[in-house]
């Protein structure tokens, strides 16, 4: 299969053309998402405190944190003023904190940093950002180091949206299509979230596009090993499990070449396995560093506290949990976590209703597409990934801790959030009524979006 590369020389207004849709991406993303950072006063459900906390220490403090270990003295205090779902009023705590009179045994879960496995990128790059953003405001705005964190989380969300666009443009040749999937996506209530809450599940549609990188080089036939590598490896950097949707295209590209290709010696076969090696050997780099990193810093000095506390002990057939994990998954932009004051029944109901045109356009897309073309690999991964990541996470408690999950989170595949949109935007390609109803999803997103966080439909 052929591609043609013609947009890789794009004309003088066709690049202009691009930076204005970039430029307008990243725009749209931060008047969504930077007002909701400073409206929310309260902590995110999603251990927002902890990754606050570990960006302190490596930025601040310049300390890489333990893999478990109290939170700092400056995580204490944000958190004692703000409100979460574990704690309905702070105000107490909030004065004593501010006194010195409270203990981190106030706080929930003991006042410990469970995440300290984390590897360091998001981290640092968040921290030292921060930093700069707080240097640069000061002379005009005083803003918190914790709410620069915050817009930070914005921006990554903006730079993985923008890197989406890029490669859905040249996936579909068409940039006004690729523009209105790139405002749906950032639009979805479970995508915004991370734009204004620090967390290294900002990064994730980086790591959609890059698997949809990928996907067009393996399919294209151009040598994908060392691309592959470098970008799992970046990844991973971020957030471990961020790799999924990279691990799903490379992985279904090695089973297509074992199923079509006759000669495992051939070209044809290390066109396909290149990238799932390169895949293994990204995720192998980044994962000894990050373990090399988090053991320099010493053991645990405390338990976690938080081991079990979403976990069930097992009773019956290994196999329910298993089961019961695919209904809540394969969701994927809901259920969602958002702030009361930010959220609103439109949006829930309209987030819904993105599930299930997430749910089938992978199979309407291979059933449209050819079985050897791009499209057709793109909604096999798609699929092989929202099934094989909650027994994945099951398997692995199972073997542990005998546990499971009560509820595999769809946030835990957030990486394949990209890929689904980039299904939908394919299928409304070939129809010539796509790209308007594209527009009206994009259009009716961004109202319900930007009127909850605002305020406007949450009243």
């Amino acid at each position: 299969m052929t591609i043609d590369r013609s947009d890789t020389e794009q004309p003088p207004l066709s690049r202009w053309g691009t930076a204005a849709a970039i430029a307008g991406i990243f725009l749209y993303t931060l008047v969504l998402c930077v007002p909701a950072a400073f409206r929310f006063d309260g902590v995110s459900l999603y251990d927002e405190i902890t990754h606050f906390d570990y960006a302190y220490k490596l930025t601040v403090e310049n300390s890489i944190p333990r893999s478990v270990e109290p939170l700092s003295d400056a995580s204490l205090e944000v958190w004692a003023c703000r409100d979460s779902d574990w704690v309905d009023d702070s105000s107490d705590l909030c004065e004593r904190t501010e006194d010195r009179q409270s203990t981190r045994y106030e706080f929930p879960v003991d006042g410990v940093n469970y995440n300290g496995f984390h590897p360091v990128g998001y981290y640092a790059i968040t921290g030292w950002g921060a930093q700069a953003l707080s240097a640069l405001a000061g002379p005009v705005v005083e803003i918190s180091l914790f709410g620069a964190m915050r817009i930070m989380s914005g921006l990554w969300l903006a730079a993985g949206i923008s890197a989406f666009y890029l490669i859905l443009k040249r996936w579909l040749g068409a940039p006004g299509l690729a523009l209105s999937a790139s405002l749906l996506l950032v639009s979805l209530p479970a995508i915004t979230l991370f734009g204004f809450t620090i967390s290294p599940d900002a990064a994730a549609p980086l790591a959609g596009a890059a698997a949809l990188a990928i996907v067009l080089r393996m399919v294209e036939g151009r040598p994908a090993f060392l691309f592959s590598t470098v970008l799992t490896f970046l990844v991973a950097g971020t957030k471990l499990l961020s790799i999924v949707a990279i691990l799903s295209v490379v992985s279904v590209g090695l089973l297509y070449s074992l199923a079509h290709v006759r000669n495992v010696r051939g070209p044809e076969f290390r066109r396909w396995s290149g990238p799932f090696a390169g895949a293994l050997l990204g995720t192998g780099l980044s994962y000894a560093a990050a373990t090399a990193l988090t053991r320099s810093a010493g053991s645990p000095v405390v338990d976690n506290p938080a081991a079990g506390l979403s976990t069930l002990e097992l009773g019956g057939s290994p196999l329910r949990p298993v089961v019961d994990s695919f209904a809540t998954h394969a969701g994927l932009v809901n259920p969602y976590w958002m702030p009361a004051e930010l959220n609103s029944p439109e949006w829930a109901v309209f987030s819904r209703l993105i599930v299930l045109l997430i749910i089938a356009s992978p199979f309407v897309l291979m059933w449209t597409s050819p079985v050897k073309s791009r499209d057709f690999v793109l909604g096999l991964s798609l699929i092989a990934g929202t099934l094989t990541v909650p027994i994945l996470i099951q398997v692995r408690e199972l073997l542990t801790r005998g546990e499971y999950f009560a509820n595999v989170a769809p946030r835990y595949s957030i990486s394949l959030v990209p890929l689904a949109i980039a299904c939908m935007a394919i299928v409304a390609a070939r129809r010539s009524w796509g790209a308007p109803a594209m527009w009206v999803l994009a259009g009716l997103a961004m109202i319900l979006g930007l009127g909850s966080i605002n305020g406007i439909f949450t009243v």
